[in-house]
């Protein structure tokens, strides 16, 4: 958590760094309103790879990431 909150002003400078740091913040606190913002925040950068991969922490939308895995050709990790 120290290392987010140290990390999170210079990830501001950088949409894709914001991103990664926004989905680590989600992967530690396991908050819905945080992987939300993660899949926003790839959504941002147009990211549809690490969105998908993000939405498969959600279990409400893995058939979601999955679609979206399909159709870049990628197998929904197990």
């Amino acid at each position: 958590a120290a290392r987010l909150a140290a990390a999170e002003p210079a990830a501001q400078e950088n949409r894709w760094a914001a991103a990664c740091v926004a989905r680590a913040r989600a992967r530690l606190t396991g908050d819905p309103a945080d992987l939300a913002a993660a899949v926003t925040a790839w959504e941002r950068v147009g990211a549809r790879y690490e969105r998908a991969c993000t939405l498969a922490l959600i279990p409400s939308r893995r058939t979601e990431a999955a679609a979206e895995l399909a159709d870049l050709g990628i197998p929904m990790p197990v």
